[in-house]
């Protein structure tokens, strides 16, 4: 199974107030940071390559020393998109007796920025994997995930400030993922998902605080059930292409749903009513819908079909550029990892 990676955004706060320093040989961090006087709250936009003696310096910048102590913090926001790793030398974190150090060159270490009041961090572009626990118990309140990449269990484990995340582009989004990734984030309210070629069975269950779910790249399958025991949740929305919605239900046990909407063109829709969702009314759909076996989902169908006919060549497109990448073959889903 393919897992997802995160980047935090930027507060606005900050977003003209970054010190630029470039690290041009590894362990100089210190002397570059004291040499440009970074100033207190100020952001820090870091390029070149840091090694572990960095990083332990980059984590009392954030408020947090080499044994997990706190420290007052300097900055709260760091751009790192410059940035990649070289191993070797000390750890950057001993604690609870478990030593953290980098890995490899495009890895987020473990630990990283574990209990450090940072607001935001902007990750290398060339991330790769984020390590348990890099992020958790941080005062980040808004994520990204690049396409495509590893996180590991706890990556932002009790960040309880955090209400929004963007997924990246990815193979398969799960419960397992989301949850171990995410444990004890209870004020996440908001999800905006990428391409995503699956969707099983309970990624979103017992989300205490989620309200809305949108679906904005192309939507491979969709398994019953996908939605449960989440009781704020308000509203899900499919904005782009989606191939299958399998029935009987997509959502259980959520008492305030009463919005799901299809804006983009799907292939089939089979989902019925969803079980125990007592303010649910009926379907929304704005789009082309071939395939049904759900009335509810035809309530507007001949007023919007003969303007989504028209889009017909774009979607054809797009559903065989999916299709080819369905193909690959480091698919989860077609090498049966999934």
């Amino acid at each position: 199974m393919a897992y997802l990676c995160l980047a935090a955004l930027p507060c606005s706060a900050y977003a003209d107030n970054y010190l630029k320093v470039k690290v041009k040989r590894c362990g100089t961090l210190s002397a570059r940071v004291k040499e440009a006087k970074l100033q207190r709250k100020q952001g820090l936009r870091i390029e070149g390559t840091l090694n572990n003696a960095d990083l332990a310096y980059l984590r009392k910048l954030c408020g947090r020393d080499t044994a997990g102590n706190a420290v007052p913090a300097i900055t709260h926001q760091l751009d790192l998109q410059q940035v990649t790793f070289a191993t070797g030398g000390k750890p950057f974190l001993t604690k609870d007796n478990t030593s953290y150090a980098i890995t490899s060159a495009h890895a987020i270490p473990a630990g990283l920025f574990d209990e450090c009041p940072i607001d935001s961090v902007l990750l290398p572009a060339l991330t790769d994997s984020i390590g348990t626990r890099a992020f958790a118990n941080t005062h980040i309140r808004t994520v990204k995930l690049p396409d495509y990449v590893v996180l590991a269990k706890d990556a932002y484990k009790l960040n309880m400030k955090l209400t929004t995340v963007y997924t990246g582009k990815c193979h398969n989004v799960s419960t397992d993922v989301l949850n171990r990734a995410f444990a004890y984030c209870n004020n996440l309210s908001h999800v905006e998902v990428a391409d995503v070629d699956r969707v099983p069975s309970y990624t979103f269950v017992g989300w205490p605080s989620l309200r809305t779910v949108n679906f904005n790249g192309i939507t491979g399958f969709v398994a019953p059930y996908t939605f449960s025991q989440c009781p704020e949740l308000q509203s899900i929305h499919f904005n782009h292409i989606t191939l299958s919605i399998d029935g009987p239900a997509i959502a259980a046990k959520c008492d305030k749903l009463h919005d799901i909407t299809i804006n983009g063109f799907c292939l089939s829709a089979q989902c019925t009513q969803p079980e125990a969702c007592q303010a649910f009314t009926h379907y929304t759909n704005n789009a082309l819908i071939i395939n049904t076996l759900n009335d509810d989902w035809l309530a507007n169908a001949d007023s919007t079909q003969r303007a989504n006919y028209k889009l017909w060549p774009e979607t054809y497109a797009s559903i065989m550029q999916w299709g080819k990448r369905m193909l690959q073959v480091d698919n989860p889903i077609i090498a049966g990892q999934a």
